[in-house]
């Protein structure tokens, strides 16, 4: 489950935490990345059937069901109201922060290690900041390899299942 999905419960529960509002300024460079990537996941059959075979690939399927789901509440679905959603959903985080005169960074992975190490109260690394999602196909061949593990152990079930399967046959047919 995203834990974005309960950021105020969380702000709740830990109320001397440092927070980081980690977020893409360019709204509309992350809905039409997520937009993508969520019509190459959600509208895979494949990936839909090879989740009841594994119960972490489930778990990640429903969690990526139930997020888009949140975001697109209402007629036009992520597509349409996914990017007004994910600015609404700032704002009220950051009403609360305020109002509860919490401090927080407003921080984007471009920024690097400099504001977050400053931050926090660490000295930054003497290495580039690694982000993977730079653009072009980074997201999906970082979800490919993610996935691939789940996707390998389902394929495994089926194929198990499916020898047992021919087997207890063969063996039925063969005792006749």
């Amino acid at each position: 489950m995203p834990p974005g999905i309960f950021a105020a419960e969380l702000l709740d529960f830990y109320p001397g935490a440092k927070v980081v509002l980690n977020r893409r300024r360019d709204m509309d460079a992350w809905h039409r990345s997520l937009n993508e990537a969520a019509e190459k996941v959600l509208g895979s059959w494949g990936l839909w059937g090879l989740s009841w075979w594994d119960a972490e690939l489930f778990w990640w399927y429903r969690s990526a069901v139930l997020w888009m789901g949140i975001m697109g509440k209402g007629e036009g679905g992520f597509q349409k109201n996914g990017k007004e959603w994910a600015e609404r959903y700032y704002e009220r985080l950051e009403t609360k922060l305020r109002r509860e005169g919490r401090e927080y960074l407003d921080w984007e992975v471009k920024d690097g290690w400099g504001p977050l190490c400053e931050f926090l109260g660490k000295e930054a690394p003497d290495e580039d900041f690694p982000w993977g999602n730079k653009g072009g196909n980074e997201f999906e061949k970082n979800a490919n390899k993610a996935l691939e593990k789940m996707v390998q152990r389902a394929v495994m079930r089926i194929a198990g299942t499916v020898v047992l399967i021919a087997a207890g046959v063969g063996g039925w047919w063969w005792s006749r």
